[in-house]
């Protein structure tokens, strides 16, 4: 069978959209090698390589405008050239199916990873609200198979789109195999001397925007007197300089908090594993 993904965010998201991407080619590559996988990328100038067996290739747009206007290429004008490729199936990764690939007569498959935007609209931009919700909507309606990496997000799928059960199936993501076995002292010690880790240290890791609560986290930090120092692994966004950056200087916190962007994958498990204790404060998943 030909696959056809959208393969954007495999090769340009640093987070939990790209992470997801990555993992499930890689392990559709290890298990299911009778297959080819065809990857479409807005271009070729990745952040993240993935390493390809023989069976996969990449393919970008064939047209001027598509390499101009990648955004509208990977939302509609790849229609024209899955009508050309005829893959046998096409996979959404990150939510979404490109507008009107109904004509295309290829089978959908999309996954769906929550709907957050629809129930607490105001950690979003309004305009990023409606582009979210007409593309989430149309994918979950017009797919053949809707697949949701949780419960709640099933059910939030029935709820907020109407999306007849019987078509989506929940499929938890999976994890990355770096994060199965334990590294010794001496390995987490190098990381730690890598990046200047204290010897204790709580964690937190994700993206820094509003629902993932770092703010009240550095409250009860301080509210606690919590003397060991946080290390936080992950972008900031507006929502850092609005209300986390405030707190952080009001409690005088500056000396006792480390941040950082970027981190190799690689390094995450020492991360992980050096740390006293790992804290996830997000709101809604």
């Amino acid at each position: 069978m030909i696959i056809a993904f959208d393969a954007k965010r495999a090769f340009f998201n640093n987070t939990g959209l790209g992470n997801y991407s990555r993992n499930t080619l890689n392990q559709l590559f290890t298990y299911y090698p009778e297959h080819q996988y065809w990857l479409y990328s807005p271009s070729k100038q990745f952040k993240h390589k993935i390493k390809l067996p023989s069976t996969a290739k990449v393919i970008t747009p064939n047209s001027w405008i598509g390499k101009l206007f990648p955004s509208y290429w990977r939302s509609l004008l790849i229609n024209g050239q899955l009508i050309n490729d005829k893959p046998q199936l096409y996979h959404g990764l990150s939510n979404e199916l490109p507008f009107g690939i109904l004509a295309t007569k290829v089978k959908t498959v999309v996954t769906i990873h929550d709907l957050i935007f629809k129930r607490y609209p105001e950690w979003y931009k309004p305009i990023d609200v409606k582009i979210y919700d007409r593309k989430f909507s149309y994918a979950a309606k017009h797919a053949d198979i809707v697949i949701a990496v949780s419960q709640q997000t099933a059910q939030d799928i029935i709820s907020f789109y109407k999306v007849a059960s019987e078509k989506i199936k929940v499929l938890y993501q999976s994890c990355n195999p770096l994060f199965f076995n334990l590294l010794d002292n001496k390995k987490i010690d190098e990381i730690k001397q890598h990046y200047l880790l204290p010897e204790q240290y709580l964690l937190y890791v994700g993206t820094i925007e509003e629902r993932k609560n770092l703010h009240r986290l550095i409250e009860a930090i301080h509210i606690a007197k919590v003397t060991i120092p946080l290390v936080v692994v992950g972008r900031k966004t507006e929502y850092y300089e609005r209300k986390v950056k405030p707190l952080i200087e009001k409690y005088q916190l500056q000396q006792r908090i480390f941040h950082f962007e970027n981190i190799e994958n690689s390094h995450l498990p020492a991360f992980y594993q050096g740390a006293t204790l790992f804290i996830y404060p997000s709101l809604f998943e």
